[in-house]
């Protein structure tokens, strides 16, 4: 709200990329600095340092760790991306949110498609990249590609089987609940994580340095990965993921690291031009807002004074919490 008001935001660019901004201004017209330090506990002298900084033509470049638990309000990451967007800074070079993950590749993850809201490049459900898909698979997505909310499925106990690749969602409290309406449960990993440690078979993974592949890390570059060293169940994540799909009747023809990258290239448009070492999306924003309307959306906030929220997570002192979180840390 102060730099509103003292008007350093970045007018032109509200009006011309972004929409919502009058209910975004509304929703928090009620703070100030004095009342905010009081709030957070945060020195009002530090309060002023940030206005004062924030108000110059100095580049902005937030981090912010997406899975952290203990230091998290509602809506802090709607009121971190429409502070790049009052300022103008999105879509700048050197300015940016980079959202942290505890994971290695969370974000191509996501790039490829692992949400089943969408398809690889974020592609939605009756978007025009559905059929551009489409012709390089040569599958009717059109006809089968429905967004499924696996969540609510876990909730309502539809789901029955489950396999986990690589991945720990039981170093969450929260996911245990999830998991006891599933009967079967397959786990492939390089460690002993707390979902392996609940699972009906766990399938042995090769390690980054016995698997060839990219990574793609919270800054969208994307990191060579080459095999040094061959895996201990002799084979590499790729030839793995084929053997698990000839069992389900999905067959692959050619496991090479190297072709599926450059498939990547052509299905995902926003890796079209890169290459191992850069970033994909040179220039994001910088023209258009990926988005229906080509504009940017502010949303409004809700501010709560109370600490303790029922959204956040529950901190539970168990056993694999002390050894992931606190020994692991103290060990370095």
């Amino acid at each position: 709200g102060a730099l509103i008001k003292k008007g350093v935001i970045d007018k032109e660019f509200i009006d011309n990329h972004t929409d919502g901004f009058a209910k975004f201004k509304a929703s928090i017209a009620k703070m100030n600095p004095k009342q905010t330090a009081a709030q957070t506990g945060v020195m009002p002298e530090k309060i002023a340092r940030i206005i004062e900084m924030l108000s110059g033509s100095t580049n902005l470049i937030i981090v912010y760790g997406m899975d952290q638990c203990l230091e998290r309000s509602r809506d802090d990451i709607k009121v971190l991306g429409s502070l790049l967007l009052m300022l103008g800074k999105t879509g700048e070079p050197g300015n940016g949110l980079v959202l942290i993950r505890d994971y290695a590749n969370s974000q191509g993850l996501l790039d490829m498609g692992v949400d089943s809201r969408y398809l690889p490049g974020f592609v939605r459900c009756g978007e025009p990249g559905v059929q551009l898909l489409k012709k390089i698979w040569n599958v009717p997505l059109d006809k089968i590609f429905q967004p499924v909310d696996i969540l609510e499925q876990l909730k309502k106990g539809k789901v029955k089987a489950l396999l986990v690749f690589g991945e720990d969602p039981l170093a969450s409290a929260k996911a245990g609940p999830l998991m006891h309406g599933v009967e079967f449960k397959l786990v492939a990993d390089f460690f002993l994580t707390a979902t392996a440690a609940e699972a009906d078979v766990v399938m042995p993974l090769a390690s980054p340095l016995e698997s060839p592949g990219t990574l793609t890390a919270c800054d969208r570059r994307v990191q060579h990965n080459a095999k040094i060293v061959r895996a201990p169940g002799g084979m590499t994540n790729l030839e793995i993921i084929g053997k698990l799909a000839e069992k389900l009747g999905m067959g692959f023809s050619d496991l090479d690291a190297e072709k599926i990258f450059q498939e990547i290239r052509q299905a995902n448009l926003f890796y079209r031009t890169v290459i191992p070492g850069g970033f994909w999306g040179e220039g994001l924003f910088q023209e258009r807002i990926p988005a229906a309307s080509g504009k940017a959306k502010f949303l409004p906030v809700t501010i709560e004074l109370t600490p303790c929220s029922r959204e956040k997570q529950p901190l539970l002192v168990t056993e694999n919490y002390l050894l992931s979180k606190i020994k692991s840390k103290l060990m370095l």
